[in-house]
């Protein structure tokens, strides 16, 4: 079980994924592609609030902690920050964006039922076609 005070219940996360990671790198190679995450988090870091903690999950995957934020509030910063590293020019002559599942925490979830929702509403997005913030079904 999670314990995270008292207003654990109003905590998001954003499991955000590079979209499409793989042929950017096999299209221009590692280094490049290493370059896109550094990118891609550093616009994070620039839009996220100081409260906020951002991680690398594995690959081209981030989570995106929000304390003290409200399922609205998470969908409209997702959103934002979707819409940010798509007019970003983080790739010369290529576009990179993200999907992003939105998940809530609930009383009583533990960390790994909290992150699977964020996961499960990820993918949900890249099976709607990318590029597109999803929230789990689970909202608020």
């Amino acid at each position: 079980m999670l314990t995270a005070g008292p207003a654990a219940h109003q905590c998001a996360m954003l499991a955000l994924d590079v979209d499409h990671f793989k042929r950017i790198n096999d299209t221009h190679g590692h280094g490049v592609g290493d370059e896109v995450l550094r990118r891609v988090a550093s616009v994070i870091g620039q839009r996220k609030r100081s409260g906020d903690i951002l991680f690398r999950s594995g690959g081209e995957e981030f989570i995106l902690l929000l304390p003290d934020t409200k399922s609205v509030e998470a969908r409209i910063l997702a959103e934002d920050l979707r819409l940010i590293i798509e007019q970003s020019q983080l790739l010369p002559a290529d576009s990179v964006t993200v999907s992003i599942g939105v998940a809530t925490h609930h009383p009583g979830d533990g960390l790994a039922d909290w992150s699977r929702r964020a996961d499960a509403a990820l993918y949900e997005a890249k099976r709607r076609g990318r590029n597109r913030v999803v929230c789990s079904p689970l909202g608020d």
